[in-house]
């Protein structure tokens, strides 16, 4: 049964230059396992716990689009995905974190670079 729970990946993830020090940020959430992250009645009665998207920006980055802290409420099973993206002023060569995760699935971590 272990095999069928919900398994969150990142996949797909871009940095895009846009313009001097404005780079896009993007990638695709999938769920691999067979359940999906949440049931949709646990979701109504606002029970299930939500997947939690997180960036940490250096001191020195700014976001100019999209939002530090996102929740998606559910994510279908066998492949159900989201699009996610966000725009970061910053320097070239500087990184950030992005943490993913939920209580249902476990939290992944990414180190992104802008270049």
């Amino acid at each position: 049964i272990s095999h069928m729970l919900p398994r969150i990946d990142a996949s797909n993830l871009k940095v895009e230059h846009l313009h001097d020090n404005l780079y896009r940020i993007s990638l695709t959430m999938v769920n691999s396992g067979y359940l999906p992250t949440n049931t949709h009645l646990g979701t109504r009665n606002k029970w299930s716990p939500k997947i939690k998207i997180s960036l940490e920006l250096s001191k020195n980055q700014e976001l100019a689009a999209g939002k530090v802290l996102q929740f998606i409420d559910i994510l279908d099973g066998s492949g159900g995905s989201s699009e996610l993206s966000w725009i970061v002023i910053g320097k070239k060569n500087e990184s950030l974190k992005m943490t993913i995760g939920s209580p249902m699935t476990g939290s992944i971590g990414k180190n992104v670079t802008l270049q």
